[in-house]
This record gives structure tokens, C-alpha cells and sequence, in this order.
């Protein structure tokens, strides 16, 4: 399988992932929110505590890390019809909190023996809840349901239009490389003397691909190759014109300063071709070198 294809693949698993868990998130939620806002019309009767506790509630992050959470549950007693109920929900869709004197502060109106409002489902008064109606986070678990699937496809969408775009972009043939008329199509900085010789040649070869990318952004991540056009040798400096392929970085061609004052040789400027001059496009903030803002085309 390609690097392409299984990055297809992996963005595909991801989102998958992201809008089931996002479904199942606001499928829940929407039963909870319309149980809690037909409770707002369920009829009350008067009923008794029985018993309070809180559940402590344990589980792991998507780190590793362990997590506790503590649910309030009281238990209390009510009769419809003159049939005796019981029921244990606070809420619809009762939330946890983060400590458990929170937990305990959400119900400390409760005492065991006291006598509290019931409001039941009059087609089946099992169905009970002390406190009945729409609350903000029964909307909130519809919203980050929706937010997960929103992600999920915002995400594979943004992964598959940027990546079938890249394939679509012509390749330019090797052969195009060199071209008939050097002289006349690719104007020099200076007068030019044979390029790429000796020790310094090898070294423009095998780095200057590294030092376009590291001093040069496409913009989009696409990964640029630059080809040598020609290099000039002026004291430790060498001033090499190169040209982006693809070229997906602004410009057409780019001069750039290389200094062997001290090894490893290392970048120290770019120039780039506008307007048919080379101008100062970058320079190294660690370099003292004196160059001008611009370089002779002739």
C-alpha cells in the first residue's frame, strides 16, 4: 500500500471514528433532552426520601490518566393511584461532578425521611424525576455530538481536497530541465565561471535542496526540490541561482548566498528574481556578511 493510500485510509478510519462517537453522543442526548422537556408537563405528587448516596465513578483519559467523577443518587418513594413507586433520579440525565463535595452540595436538600416533589410519567409512573424540564447540559451533549461529527468530516474533507490537488499538479518532465539557450533564458548575477567544481560543487549539490526547504515555505507544505542553475564564487562566498521544483513558492528563481567562511558551509541570504532583479528576499540574523539589496542580473 502507497504512503498516499494509507494516509487516505488512516483519515478515513479517523473520521469514521470521530462522527460514529459524535452520533451516538447526540443520539443520546436528543432522548435525554426530549424525556426532560416532556417532563415539563408530567404531573407532580408528593413523595418521601428514602436513602442518598454518591457513586463514584472511574475511568481513563485518552491519555492513561485515571479520572474520577462522583454522581449523586437519592432514592425516594411516591404513590399514584394508590399504588406505592419508587424511583432514584435526581434528574434526567443526572451529571457528575469533578469532587465529591459537589456532589454532595447538589443534593443536600434531600435528608433521608423528608418529604420531596415527584414528578412522574402519567402513561408509566416508574418513570420519575425530582427535578423536571430542559436544562443547559442536556443541550450541551446534543452540541458536542454534533461538534464531533462537524470535526470528523471537516477533517477528512480538508485531508482529501488538499491531497488530491497536490496529485493533480503537473510534474514537470526531467527533461525540461535543461534548457536550449542557457544563456539567454536564465540570466546570471554576475559573470559566471564553471559551476559546481571542487570541493565547494559537491557541497552546493548535496545541500542545497536542505537549505531551500529549511530557509524557503511553500506556503502549503508542499516539498519543494531546487535545481541548480549556476553558482559564482566571490572570496568565501558563493552566490548559487536556483530554480523551485515545484514551483510553489512565489517566485521563479532565487539566488542564494552560501558562506564557507567556516565549515559546514551554511546559508546565509536569498535573493529572488522580481521584476527582472534580484532583491533581497532573506537573510541569516547570525551573519555579518555586507550584502546589498540587490544583485546584477547582467
Amino acid at each position: 500500500m502507497s504512503a498516499t493510500a494509507a494516509g487516505r485510509l488512516f483519515i478515513l478510519v479517523w473520521a469514521a471514528g470521530f462522527v460514529l462517537g459524535g452520533l451516538l453522543f447526540a443520539t443520546l442526548g436528543y432522548f435525554e433532552a426530549k424525556e426532560a422537556l416532556q417532563s415539563g408537563s408530567w404531573p407532580s405528587v408528593e413523595g418521601q426520601v428514602l436513602s442518598q448516596e454518591i457513586d463514584t465513578i472511574r475511568s481513563r483519559d485518552s491519555d492513561g490518566d485515571q479520572t474520577t467523577n462522583y454522581r449523586p443518587k437519592v432514592t425516594y418513594q411516591f404513590r399514584v393511584g394508590g399504588e406505592l413507586y419508587q424511583g432514584d433520579r435526581m434528574q434526567i440525565g443526572q451529571p457528575s461532578y469533578n469532587s465529591r463535595a459537589k456532589a454532595a452540595k447538589a443534593m443536600k436538600r434531600l435528608i433521608e425521611g423528608d418529604r420531596c416533589t415527584v414528578f412522574y410519567n402519567p402513561d408509566d409512573p416508574q418513570t420519575s424525576t425530582l427535578e423536571a424540564g430542559l436544562q443547559f447540559h442536556h443541550a450541551l451533549f446534543v452540541g458536542f455530538g454534533l461538534l464531533f461529527c462537524v470535526v470528523g468530516i471537516g477533517g477528512a474533507w480538508l485531508f482529501l481536497s488538499n491531497t488530491g490537488s497536490q496529485n493533480s499538479k503537473k510534474k514537470r518532465p526531467a527533461s525540461t530541465a535543461k534548457r536550449s539557450n542557457p544563456v539567454e533564458q536564465r540570466p546570471r548575477p554576475r559573470p559566471n565561471r564553471p559551476a559546481l567544481e571542487g570541493p565547494r560543487g559537491k557541497t552546493l549539490e548535496e545541500n542545497i535542496t536542505r537549505w531551500g526547504r529549511e530557509h524557503i515555505g511553500s506556503g502549503d507544505d508542499t516539498p519543494v526540490d531546487w535545481e541548480i542553475i549556476s553558482s559564482f564564487d566571490d572570496g568565501h562566498l558563493s552566490y548559487v541561482e536556483v530554480e523551485p521544483f515545484p514551483n510553489e513558492v512565489g517566485y521563479d528563481k532565487f539566488i542564494f548566498v552560501i558562506s564557507f567562511k567556516e565549515l559546514p558551509a551554511d546559508l546565509v541570504a536569498t535573493y529572488c528574481l522580481e521584476d527582472g532583479r534580484f532583491l533581497l528576499f532573506s537573510r541569516n540574523g547570525d551573519t555579518d556578511e555586507a550584502l546589498p539589496d540587490e544583485l546584477s542580473t547582467g
